[in-house]
């Protein structure tokens, strides 16, 4: 009877320490798989403020481009404006 009842106690003692260390196991995988969640979240973050910078450049630019590109239609038509002259309708043939 000692014999079986060490036996059970060997096998509860076993099982125990088994699932402790598969607690301990999953544990430190949760906690690898976290920081790795962490690493690629702040890795995420500063690419999308990089991007906001970026859009933001481009955007500044681009309006830079619209106002110069304004700028020139005006300054064709006035140059068309000089070297076209006016007639005078007064004397013109009907």
């Amino acid at each position: 009877m000692r014999k079986i009842a060490a036996m059970a106690l060997m096998l509860g003692i076993s099982v125990l320490i088994a699932e402790t260390v598969s607690a301990a196991s999953i544990s430190t995988r949760v906690r690898i798989l976290e920081k790795k969640v962490r690493k690629h979240d702040q890795a995420i973050r500063a690419n999308s403020h990089g991007l906001k910078q970026q859009r933001k450049k481009v955007e500044g630019v681009d309006k830079k481009i619209r106002h110069l590109s304004g700028r020139v239609d005006q300054l064709e038509k006035a140059l068309k404006a000089i070297h076209k002259p006016k007639q005078d309708k007064r004397y013109t043939y009907p």
